[in-house]
């Protein structure tokens, strides 16, 4: 994958780019054949719990429609948590268990950019609980039990390799 910025090739599991500096979003470019649609803010002017900026509301068109909350700072995505399920069982449908594939996501490691620490929900406000998305997809989520889930960002990207390794399908 290359830079939007600046066109430097990206090292597999780099969102910044060596060069310029540039967050890439390579979370939504490993959505494939999915498109997202209807950028706007949201009427309840949602905050991001890492950076404080205003949310914008996305639709990812991918067969069916998933609304998201999304930072265009730090690219964190907030989901309902039903929605990043069935995302990332859509993804996994087609594909088959690829064990060295697991391994390998395994092995890598998670891009820490925020300190670990619990995180307001970006709809109420309240401290969200930190848990793991499946059995060993190496992702932690931060989850409201009334809201959704958010990701920071590069770990969408992260589930979307997972499911289409199996490991969903290994759960």
């Amino acid at each position: 994958m290359k830079c939007a910025s600046c066109g430097a090739n990206l090292p597999v599991g780099v969102d910044e780019c060596q060069h310029c500096q540039t967050l890439n979003d390579t979370d939504f470019r490993l959505l494939g054949r999915a498109r997202v649609a209807d950028a706007k803010r949201p009427a309840e002017e949602a905050q991001c719990p890492r950076c404080q900026t205003p949310l914008m509301s996305l639709k990812i068109q991918m067969g069916e429609s998933y609304p998201v909350h999304r930072c265009k700072r730090c690219l964190g995505t907030f989901f309902a948590s039903e929605d990043l399920e069935r995302l990332v069982s859509s993804v996994a449908d087609d594909t088959t268990l690829n064990e060295a594939r697991l391994a390998q996501l395994c092995r890598e490691a998670p891009r820490e950019v925020w300190p670990i620490t619990y995180i307001p929900c970006p709809c109420c406000r309240q401290t969200m609980q930190r848990k793991t998305f499946g059995q060993s997809s190496g992702v932690i989520c931060d989850h409201c039990r009334d809201h959704g889930l958010w990701l920071d960002g590069g770990e969408l990207g992260r589930l979307l390799s997972w499911a289409r390794a199996g490991g969903a399908k290994r759960n």
